[in-house]
């Protein structure tokens, strides 16, 4: 594995005050602890930690620095970003022992195009992106790779198909699912009501005909319903003729 070197200064003014000023200049507050030792108060450019934090989290990184700071080989343990601005805020250095060994999350890199999802039209799920490992700090790898090149609809990988270089334990469940292949997500199409759709554009009882259009009777036989049609006679119909009243 390849070791970065990283400058860092010490940094003195450790309160909230003292972090901000160092952000407005794009200088990021950073602390490293662990070897048996005190732990320090840092301070790292902002351009510097960006370009080891594009090569990975597992790098083992030789920090330098003056005003009486010794060299130490660290792993960079955890950062912190700003949710909005994505700039970082905070970093915390581990120091290692290039003679003990230390658990580390590797990536896993997925190669090939399987089978299934090429030809057969599968989804190919990736449930495992990362697996724990155990080794020398000089002897981490950047990731391991699994190929999924022969992989059919319903086969799967496990961790315990992963090669591992020598000297790299594994930590995680062997048993567990890496990746696998599934079946084509078929979309059910909406259930059509044959009796809904049988009514349809039948007139509702009840409901009101459209201007112009006829009305029925009691009998069901349509009468004119427009202005200046016949009207029906009056109940009791004509008056004779001398009735009283003429």
């Amino acid at each position: 594995m390849e070791r970065l070197e990283l400058e860092v200064n010490l940094r003195e003014n450790v309160g909230k005050s003292g972090a901000r000023k160092l952000r407005a200049a794009g200088v990021v507050p950073a602390v490293v602890y662990g070897g048996g030792k005190d732990s320090l108060a840092l301070s790292v450019d902002e351009r510097a930690l960006g370009a080891v934090l594009r090569r990975g989290t597992n790098q083992i990184i030789d920090l330098k620095g003056g005003d009486g700071f010794k060299g130490r080989l660290v792993l960079l343990k955890e950062y912190q970003r700003d949710p909005l601005s994505r700039r970082v805020m905070h970093c915390d250095f581990y120091e290692v022992d290039t003679k003990q060994k230390i658990d580390v999350q590797v990536p896993v890199l997925v190669i090939g195009k399987s089978k299934g999802v090429e030809q057969q039209g599968g989804v190919l799920d990736v449930v495992q992106r990362e697996v724990a490992v155990k080794c020398l700090p000089l002897a981490i790898p950047d990731s391991l790779t699994i190929d999924v090149s022969e992989l059919d609809i319903g086969d799967a990988l496990h961790i315990s198909d992963l090669v591992l270089p020598e000297g790299v334990e594994l930590m995680t469940d062997p048993e567990q699912t890496l990746v696998h292949v599934a079946a084509p997500r078929i979309e059910e199409e909406p259930e059509v009501d044959e009796e809904a759709e049988a009514l349809e554009g039948v007139a509702v009882e009840g409901e009101a005909p459209a201007e112009g259009e006829a009305k029925p009777d009691a009998k069901g036989e349509a009468k004119p319903d427009a202005k200046g049609d016949a009207k029906p006679e009056a109940k009791g119909g004509a008056k004779p003729e001398g009735s009283a009243g003429d």
